[in-house]
């Protein structure tokens, strides 16, 4: 149940854009799959067969995150590779997220609980993405070029509005005038807010000028 639980979460948390898809679709055409020599490397030999679905590729490396996060082969200080090349990178550390996506990622403040767990994520040097944990409680931030929407969140909301806060228009979706999701835009990069539990538009706002 717990292995089962983690999938799905990680499942989740995957989404490609149309721009990404393109890049991942080219890059697969050119890479040859090998055994690595190293144990924090996975490879797929077999996978070419799969690929004319994107989204077969991007399952059988959620699947591939999972089990080597839990059992311990992906350590924080020791990045894991999962697919040859460009792929999807687990770091330890701020810097080092934005060293691989290659450009500046903020921390968030002001989270509604108090954090217990840190994850820092790269999706093929395209997303960024830090994941909290903490109370029982997640919190999902995603930064990446362009303005299409990175949350990976498709649940269908009752309510959606968008809200000025400062310059930013941000979009909040939910349902009930409580919100677990916002998006907005600005100087050429998307950034996403994901929490398992939604709250109330004030809130949001205290949320994102932090």
């Amino acid at each position: 149940m717990i292995l089962k639980r983690r999938y799905d979460e990680a499942m989740d948390k995957i989404k490609v854009t149309d721009e990404m898809r393109e890049r991942i679709l080219g890059n697969i055409q050119k890479l040859e799959f090998e055994t690595a020599p190293q144990n924090h490397v996975i490879a797929f030999p077999n996978l070419k067969k799969y690929l004319s679905v994107a989204a077969c590729f991007v399952a059988l490396l959620a699947g591939a995150l999972v089990a080597g996060n839990m059992t311990g082969i992906f350590r924080p200080n020791d990045p894991a590779v999962l697919t040859p090349g460009d792929g999807i990178v687990e770091v330890g550390t701020l810097e080092e997220l934005s060293a691989h996506v290659g450009f500046e990622v903020e921390e968030l403040n002001g989270l509604p609980f108090e954090v217990k767990e840190t994850t820092y994520i790269a999706y093929w040097q395209e997303l960024a993405e830090i994941s909290y944990t903490g109370e029982g409680q997640t919190a999902t931030f995603r930064k990446s070029v362009g303005t299409e929407d990175n949350s990976g969140n498709f649940n269908d909301y009752f309510s959606v509005q968008d809200i000025d806060i400062g310059s930013l228009t941000v979009t909040l979706k939910g349902d009930n005038d409580v919100y677990p999701l916002a998006i907005w835009s600005s100087d050429g990069y998307v950034y996403s807010i994901c929490l398992s539990n939604g709250i109330s538009e004030s809130e949001w706002r205290n949320l994102v000028c932090n």
